[in-house]
C-alpha cells in the first residue's frame, strides 16, 4: 500500500510522491515525553477509521493535517528593509528553501474528536502524538495502527529518562484582539476568557514560562488631568495565565515608536501624542508607574513581573545622534521603574550591548549574538540573562521558523540555546494574523505595513484560528516544544556527562548556520542522547 509515514522532524506535502508504507516503526520518548507520528493516505472518498491497540499505558492525541499555502519564498538579506520575501516571478528555487513558491504544506494540526477522517484532495493526513502515562515503566511496547486497510506495528522505547522542569525561559507574544475577532467573541466576556484560556494552554504545551501583555491606552488611561491609570481591567487575563502555569509576566511598553521606526524622539505609549523626553512625558510615566506599581502589588504579582520598556531600541538608528537620545530616554523610563519596583528588571530586544545599565535582560537576534559574542558573554558573566530571538531576520541558511525552510530548523534553534549558554528565547509572532481580510490558512505572507513590504511566511503566527477548538497548533510550534524538551535533556545531559554532550554537539549543532539538516540524523541523535542519560 503506498502512502508516506514518518517519526522524523520533517514537513509532509499535500502532492509530494508517495512510496511503499512500512509495515513497522520504532517510537522512542522519555518517560514524560511526547512523540509524533505523520501519516499520509490517498483516499478519494468515503471515511478513514483509526484505531490503536494496545495504547492502554499512553495517552494520546489524534489530530488532521491541514495544508496551508506558501506565496513567497524568504530572501536571504543582511539587512531589514521590509520585503523580506522574493518577489520577481522568475528565479531558481533558493537551495536554503525546501520548495518554490508558491505551494502547500502540511502545517495546521484540526483536534479530531471522533476517530474517523474525511478526505481533501484524495488524501488523509494524520498527526499522532503518544506519551506515556505517569507511572509508565520504562521498556518496550507493542501497538498496532489501524487507518483504513493500513495496518502498521508500532514498537514504543520509553526510556527511564524524565524531561526537567522548565530552566529555559520561553515566550511568544500574543494578540489579545485578535482572539476575539478570528474567532467571532466579544472581548472581556465569559466567552472570550474560555477561548483564551485554551491560547494559554496552548503556549504551555509548548513549554512556555513568560506571557508578553501589553496594555491599551484606551482602558488603561483614564484621566489625562491629572494623569490616572487603572489596570483592573487585565486582572482577568493575567490571572488565567498564572493559573495555568506560566511563572512571569512580560509587561510594556513604555515608549512607542509610533509611526516612524527610525525617530529618535519616542513617545508615551500610554499617549503617542506625549514625547517621553518632555516634562509632561516625565508626569505620565510617573504616574503611570505610580498606579502599575499599585495594581501588581495588590493582586500579588510584583517579583513576578518583568518589564518593556519600547521594542528594539538599537535597532533602526538613523545616525549615533539618534542612538543617544534614545539611550537618554531609555534611561529615565528605567529610573523612574526602579523607584516604584526596587529590584526590577527590564527585558528588551535589542542588537547591542549598548543600553548597559538600563537592559537586565538582553534579547538579541541569534545572528546578533553571534557577531558580539564576546560582550553579549560579558555581560552574562557580570550577572545579565542573555537570550535569543529570531523574527523576519535572520533568513537564509540561519535557523529560523518559516514555512518554506526545514521543519528541522524550528527544533535546532533551541540547540543553540543550549550550545551558547542562552537562559532564553522570544518570538514575537503567535497569532499576529493580520486583520484585512487575511486567511492565514491561504496566506501565510503576512503583509509588514511599517515597511510596506511582506513578511516571511509564518512568521507572523505559529497557531490556526479553529473556531470552538481555539487555537489549532502548527507543525512548527510542535517542533519547538519539542525543541525546549531538547534543551532540558541536553542540560541533563552536559551535567552527567559532558564528554557525550560535546560529541553529540559537534556532529548536531555548531553554529546557527552550521548544522546538520538531516532529519534521519538527528533522529538518531536524539536517541542516542535519550540511552546515554539513561545509562548514567
Amino acid at each position: 500500500m503506498k502512502g508516506f509515514c514518518t517519526a522524523r522532524e520533517e514537513w509532509l506535502f499535500p502532492d509530494q510522491e508517495l512510496a511503499e508504507l512500512p509495515e513497522s516503526m520504532e517510537l522512542h520518548m522519555a518517560q514524560n515525553g511526547k512523540e509524533a507520528l505523520r501519516l499520509l493516505l490517498p483516499l478519494e472518498s468515503g471515511s478513514l477509521s483509526l484505531s490503536l491497540e494496545g495504547a492502554d499505558e499512553f495517552d494520546t492525541e489524534w489530530f488532521e493535517m491541514i495544508d496551508v499555502g506558501v506565496g513567497y519564498n524568504e530572501t536571504e538579506k543582511e539587512e531589514q528593509d521590509g520585503m523580506f520575501v522574493i518577489t520577481e516571478k522568475e528565479y531558481e528555487k533558493p537551495d536554503y528553501c525546501t520548495r518554490k513558491a508558491p505551494f502547500r504544506v502540511y502545517e495546521a494540526l484540526r483536534p479530531l474528536h471522533t476517530l474517523s477522517m474525511e478526505p481533501r484532495g484524495g488524501r488523509c493526513a494524520l498527526y499522532l502524538t503518544l506519551s506515556p502515562k505517569p507511572g509508565t515503566a520504562p521498556g518496550t511496547r507493542k501497538l498496532v495502527l489501524h487507518a483504513g486497510d493500513y495496518t502498521l506495528s508500532l514498537t514504543v522505547r520509553v526510556y527511564g529518562v524524565t524531561i526537567p522542569e522548565e530552566t529555559l525561559h520561553v515566550t511568544n507574544w500574543f494578540n489579545l484582539d485578535n482572539i476575539a475577532l478570528f474567532h467571532g467573541i466579544e472581548m472581556n466576556t465569559p466567552a472570550y476568557f474560555d477561548m483564551l484560556r485554551k491560547y494559554a494552554r496552548a503556549m504551555r504545551r509548548t513549554r512556555q514560562t513568560h506571557f508578553f501583555i501589553s496594555f491599551d491606552p484606551k482602558k488603561a488611561l483614564v484621566s489625562k488631568n491629572p494623569y490616572r491609570f487603572d489596570f483592573s481591567y487585565l486582572k482577568p487575563i493575567i490571572e488565567i495565565f498564572f493559573e495555568e502555569g506560566f511563572r512571569t509576566m512580560e509587561f510594556g511598553n513604555f515608549g512607542t515608536k509610533h509611526d516612524n521606526l527610525f525617530t529618535d524622539e519616542i513617545k508615551c505609549a500610554a499617549d503617542p501624542s506625549v514625547p517621553l523626553s518632555s516634562d509632561e512625558g516625565y508626569y505620565l510615566t510617573l504616574a503611570m508607574a505610580q498606579s502599575l506599581a499599585s495594581f501588581l502589588g495588590e493582586n500579588g504579582w510584583r517579583d513576578k513581573t518583568i518589564f518593556h520598556i519600547f521594542d528594539e531600541p538599537d535597532v533602526h538608528i538613523s545616525s549615533p545622534e539618534s542612538m543617544e537620545k534614545r539611550k537618554q530616554q531609555y534611561l529615565r523610563v528605567v529610573s523612574i521603574l526602579r523607584r516604584y519596583f526596587p529590584g526590577c528588571r527590564t527585558i528588551e530586544a535589542v542588537k547591542t550591548t549598548q543600553f548597559k545599565g538600563a537592559v537586565d535582560i538582553w534579547v538579541p537576534l541569534t545572528a546578533n549574538y553571534e557577531e558580539f559574542r564576546e560582550e553579549y558573554d560579558k555581560m552574562s558573566a557580570l550577572g545579565d540573562e542573555v537570550w535569543c530571538y529570531v523574527c523576519c531576520v535572520p533568513t537564509g541558511r540561519w535557523l529560523n521558523r518559516f514555512l518554506d525552510i526545514d521543519l528541522l530548523r524550528s527544533r535546532l534553534l533551541f540547540w543553540g540555546c543550549s550550545r551558547f549558554g542562552l537562559k532564553g528565547y522570544l518570538h514575537w509572532g503567535f497569532n499576529y494574523w493580520p486583520q484585512k481580510n487575511f486567511d492565514p490558512f491561504e496566506e501565510s505572507n503576512a503583509p509588514n505595513e511599517p515597511f510596506n513590504g511582506i513578511y516571511p511566511a509564518g512568521d507572523a503566527y505559529i497557531v490556526y484560528p479553529g473556531g470552538e477548538d481555539g487555537p489549532w497548533l502548527g507543525n512548527r510550534l510542535e517542533a519547538q516544544r519539542r525543541g525546549a524538551e531538547d534543551f532540558e535533556l541536553l542540560a541533563l545531559l552536559k551535567e552527567k556527562n559532558p564528554d557525550a554532550y560535546e560529541k553529540v554537539m559537534q556532529k548536531t549543532f555548531r553554529t546557527n548556520t552550521d548544522y546538520e539538516l538531516s532529519a534521519e540524523h538527528f533522529e538518531e541523535t536524539r536517541r542516542e542522547i535519550l540511552a546515554l542519560l539513561e545509562a548514567c
